[in-house]
């Protein structure tokens, strides 16, 4: 897209940027790198940059960017396109998309976890609604073997480094949890009071907790290393050598909840599965892990083997998949 508009100097912006810089055909565009440094959207220029910063970004990013793409040069026609992605787009006569501004009230809801509904408002009156399903193709404008792609290039790229108790939010500390699917698949951290503050439990004499302390956080006081195996279409997949802390700092920077729940546990081994939930997105990652009880020693052991399944529409998510 960035080449069909003829963008120039886009290296000049910086990570995790965004800018109004540009246009096309005298419209502002909106144009945004990720923290990796790689451009992550190009859309008009539409909604408050104030409202990006909050889990609607997603949802933003797709709505002006689809826009955008209706109005550049194709093989098909608008409504071939609108056909084809089972978007509703219904505007005011006389009104332009890319003539929407932020001074224009922006409103949305979603609809049983399979439908938005979003509208724009001016003077009392509205003069742009569209609805569009629920699915993560249509919004990251990916198809599914993109999505592994870019997916497996992501995860590798995070950085590999410990995840510290620091780290964690003193909200996620203090809060009480909740469930997914099965009262026994919970995002529940488990703490203790260490000089009156709260802290993770993470010791032998409390093996479950700390086990669904650790799956949830990846913090450990040591490094420790994964095995994952991406399960890709047509029934390939993808071996990585990495640590469990990239895994759960990639699934958070996508925006994901993560559950765990507990299958199967011994002296030697956990097996269980986390559930990376993206509310906005309407997408789980599922990920089936083995994890050995020998993380919890001082000097911990072993490595976490993990299969992960990504991107199953949320709307077809069930107890089946624990």
């Amino acid at each position: 897209m960035a080449e069909q508009l003829n963008l120039a100097q886009l290296d000049t912006l910086k990570p995790a940027a965004l800018t109004d810089a540009y246009t096309y055909k005298g419209n502002k565009l909106h144009v945004a790198k990720n923290k990796r440094g790689d451009i992550c959207h190009i859309g008009y220029a539409m909604v408050n940059p104030a409202l990006r910063n909050s889990e609607l970004q997603p949802l933003l990013n797709f709505v002006e960017r689809y826009l955008l793409e209706l109005d550049l040069p194709s093989d098909f026609s608008r409504a071939v396109r609108l056909s084809r992605d089972k978007v509703e787009c219904k505007t005011t006569a006389g009104i332009l998309p890319a003539k929407i501004g932020y001074d224009d009230g922006f409103s949305f809801e979603a609809v049983a976890l399979k439908t938005y509904r979003v509208s724009w408002q001016r003077d009392g009156q509205t003069i742009l609604t569209m609805a569009f399903p629920m699915d993560a193709q249509l919004l990251l404008g990916c198809n599914a073997i993109e999505l592994e792609r870019y997916l497996v290039k992501n995860i590798a790229g995070v950085p590999n480094a410990r995840t510290k108790r620091s780290e964690i939010s003193a909200d996620a500390l203090k809060g009480k949890g909740d469930t997914f699917l099965d009262p026994l698949i919970s995002n529940k951290l488990y703490t203790k009071k260490v000089n009156g503050q709260l802290d993770l439990i993470f010791n032998s004499s409390n093996m479950h907790q700390s086990v669904c302390n650790f799956a949830l956080t990846g913090c450990a006081p040591t490094l420790v290393p994964l095995n994952l195996t991406v399960d890709l279409y047509g029934y390939n997949k993808k071996e990585l050598q990495l640590s469990y802390p990239q895994l759960v700092r990639f699934l958070k920077e996508e925006g994901c909840t993560l559950y765990f729940g507990i299958k199967t546990r011994s002296e030697t081994m956990v097996e269980g599965t986390l559930f990376a939930v993206q509310k906005n997105l309407g997408y789980c990652h599922v990920v089936k892990l083995e994890i050995p009880t020998s993380i919890i020693k001082a000097q911990p052991e072993g490595k976490v083997s993990a299969r992960f399944y990504a991107y199953i529409p949320q709307h077809n998510i069930s107890s089946d998949y624990f």
